[in-house]
């Protein structure tokens, strides 16, 4: 069920990610625009995670927890910027008849999937693991 909750919380996350970063790529460049708009999806995404996925804050210290998370953010955001970049420099190449801004959507999303598997391991693994701990969680980690 967390997975669940968590697969929820990440595409309303995604939503406002791709979202911002078009309002961005109006007055920004492709890979500052991937940049920052991941950053207002990270702060989406760790509201939803804290209070709906993983339950008990009271339980963790916020502030601990968000640094946590935004530990394992800044790897996802590599992994994102990465691979947005590729994806959209495959996509000039492969769809060179596209819309410019059909091809960086595309591409985007296409840095959003990879990263996803990776920061849903992190905040299991390391972000929430202290409230595993704590309120005697021993469900296996299913990725």
């Amino acid at each position: 069920m967390r997975t669940v909750l968590y697969f929820c919380a990440a595409l309303i996350a995604m939503l406002v990610n791709m979202a911002s970063r078009f309002v961005f790529s109006k007055w920004l460049p492709f890979g500052l625009s991937v940049f920052l708009a991941y950053w207002v999806g990270h702060i989406v995404n760790f509201i939803l995670s804290n209070t709906l996925v993983f339950k008990g804050k009271d339980e963790r210290n916020t502030t601990t927890t968000f640094l946590k998370f935004t530990l394992v953010a800044c790897v996802g955001l590599a992994v994102t910027f990465v691979m947005s970049l590729l994806a959209r420099l495959l996509m000039e190449k492969l769809f060179p008849l596209w819309n410019k801004e059909a091809r960086d959507a595309v591409a985007h999303f296409i840095g959003i999937g990879f990263s996803f598997v990776f920061n849903y391991a992190g905040h299991v693994l390391f972000s929430f693991k202290n409230f595993h701990k704590s309120n005697g969680f021993n469900e296996e980690v299913k990725i």
